[in-house]
């Protein structure tokens, strides 16, 4: 109806999430929001179960307790749409085909011309977000870096209108020192500019202050037990940090500066030195 408000953009929720990984039995309970056009990492020590966290958001672990509630898209179909960076992103390209194929062959859509479009969709955004990265090579021409970047690529090219919740495991790791500065860049107007919740697993200070508007930090010992359940380490939430400025490209919205307890608790939970 005209002159009728719209509605705020809902989150992505996590309401007393519980998720364990039975290789190294550990239980991750969590709960928090990621706003539209917000970035918000998981940090903690090897083990703690952040990719678990991230998996069971993406749909592809089990949540045990509590529940994971998506955005309601505006699609038709009223299904968000939701973009994975895995950590095993190497192994997860077709070895036959060009990466322009594989992130066009990967991308949602129907009807005639889907796949064009997808591969024009890849292109640009490959310009956009500034990557080193030429689309016709094959996975096996490639180097790490290269394949990290393709799989970002294909995660932000897989929707037509970008997807509206993005979850990403080190998506910066094998990356050089100025790749890795740009993709963090364009990442944060990517997700800014068509307000996608970003929930991204880092391990380095420089990477979530550079990249994150918020830090979730989690603690658990995962080669210990709780005293509760025995052989169970149960990973717990410590911190919910908003990170401020001083970023490379000057983000003139972040303005609040880094918190102490973020560095301590960086310090004390990944072993790293205080963060000033």
């Amino acid at each position: 109806m005209a002159g009728e408000r719209e509605q705020p953009a809902e989150p992505l929720t996590l309401r007393r999430v519980a998720a364990s990984h039975a290789a190294a039995r550990v239980v991750v309970s969590a709960s928090f929001e990621v706003a539209a056009g917000e970035i918000v990492g998981l940090a903690g020590p090897n083990g703690c179960g952040k990719s678990t966290l991230l998996r069971t958001v993406a749909g592809l672990h089990p949540c045990e307790r509590g529940e994971v509630v998506l955005p309601r898209s505006r699609t038709p179909a009223g299904v968000a749409r939701v973009a994975l960076v895995p950590q095993g992103y190497a192994q997860s390209f077709w070895p036959w085909a060009s990466l322009r194929s594989g992130i066009a062959l990967a991308a949602s859509g129907s009807g005639r011309g889907w796949y064009r479009s997808a591969a024009a969709r890849a292109q640009s955004l490959r310009a956009e977000l500034a990557l080193d990265l030429d689309l016709g090579l094959r996975p096996y021409q490639c180097s790490g870096g290269m394949l990290q970047q393709a799989a970002l690529l294909r995660a932000l090219a897989a929707f037509a209108s970008g997807p509206e919740v993005l979850l990403a495991d080190e998506p910066f790791s094998a990356l050089d020192v100025d790749v890795a500065r740009r993709a963090r860049a364009a990442l944060r107007r990517f997700v800014r500019e068509r307000g996608v919740r970003a929930l991204v697993v880092l391990h380095d200070v420089e990477s979530l202050v550079e990249t994150c508007d918020r830090v979730l930090v989690i603690d658990g010992k995962p080669w210990s037990t709780d005293g509760a359940s025995e052989g169970v380490s149960t990973a717990r939430m410590v911190l919910n940090a908003r990170l401020g400025s001083r970023r490379p490209d000057g983000d003139a919205d972040a303005a609040a500066p880094t918190t102490s307890s973020f560095g301590d608790a960086m310090a004390r939970v990944l072993g790293a030195g205080p963060h000033p």
